[in-house]
Parts: C-alpha cells; sequence; structure tokens
C-alpha cells in the first residue's frame, strides 16, 4: 500500500537507507541491511511512497517493469491534470 507524503516534507527512511536512482519524476531507495526498496514518486500535491520486498537497482530485471509502474500510478494520480 502506498503512503502519501504531503507537499514538499521531507521523505524519512530507516537509518543506513541510499538513494539507489534519481529520475525526474521518481527515486529508488535501498536498504541492504533491512533487504528492502522503496520507490518514491510524485503525485499532484505530494509524493506516494511504495514499499517492494528486496533489493532492486538499476541494473536489474525488473527496473522496467519499475519506471511502467510509476509512469502508470502517476497518471492514474494526476487524473484530470492538465485539462481545462
Amino acid at each position: 500500500m502506498a503512503q502519501f507524503i504531503k507537499g514538499n516534507r521531507p521523505l524519512l527512511f530507516p537509518r543506513g537507507t541510499i538513494q539507489a536512482y534519481d529520475g525526474t519524476t521518481w527515486a529508488m531507495y535501498t536498504n541492504k541491511a533491512l533487504n528492502t526498496t522503496w520507490i518514491g514518486y510524485v503525485v499532484p500535491n505530494g509524493t506516494q511512497i511504495v514499499q517492494l520486498p528486496g533489493i532492486r537497482s538499476r541494473m536489474s530485471a525488473d527496473f522496467n517493469s519499475i519506471d511502467a509502474f510509476v509512469k502508470q500510478s502517476q497518471a492514474t494520480a494526476c487524473g484530470t491534470c492538465g485539462e481545462s
């Protein structure tokens, strides 16, 4: 389940978490000790955080599916963004 962080509040992760990927509208954070990855992506009025089991990296086989998931999630969250 996604966690919503309103506005520009800082994203807080457990100690030892590093940013593994920094995209234009999303980023991936990993914590090897916890064997966990988080995806943070921009949505209207804030950021959604999704936790994934295991360590992902930009070189992993599932990176393209994560990128597609983020793009679809952002489009869904936006809904009617940009429409007059």
